[in-house]
């Protein structure tokens, strides 16, 4: 049972937490759909730019548990993850800003 939490379950369970905070970020993204000023434009492409990395974060995580060896997939996933991870910060910043 032990092999088989290894080898099957935890790569989804390291994937889903960067994929949570990118499904996140796109419900936030919906929220600026029908607006037209310029600083909503600028959150939908932040937080939306910040989901993409999110997601590329959790397909390269998911792929590196599987790969270990694959220095190249820890790389990809770490560096997006903390690119999409500024870039909502800044978003929410805005945000908040914006709506306050």
């Amino acid at each position: 049972m032990s092999d088989f939490k290894e080898r099957f379950l935890e790569p989804i369970d390291n994937a889903s937490k960067p994929a949570t905070i990118a499904a996140l970020n796109f419900a936030v993204v919906v929220l600026f759909i029908g607006q037209a000023k310029t600083i909503y434009i600028i959150l939908r492409v932040l937080l939306g730019v910040g989901g993409l990395l999110f997601l590329l974060s959790a397909f390269a995580i998911f792929f590196f548990t599987i790969y270990p060896s694959r220095r190249a997939l820890w790389l990809t996933g770490s560096f997006t993850f903390l690119l999409g991870l500024v870039l909502s910060m800044v978003g929410l910043a805005l945000t908040v800003v914006t709506l306050a």
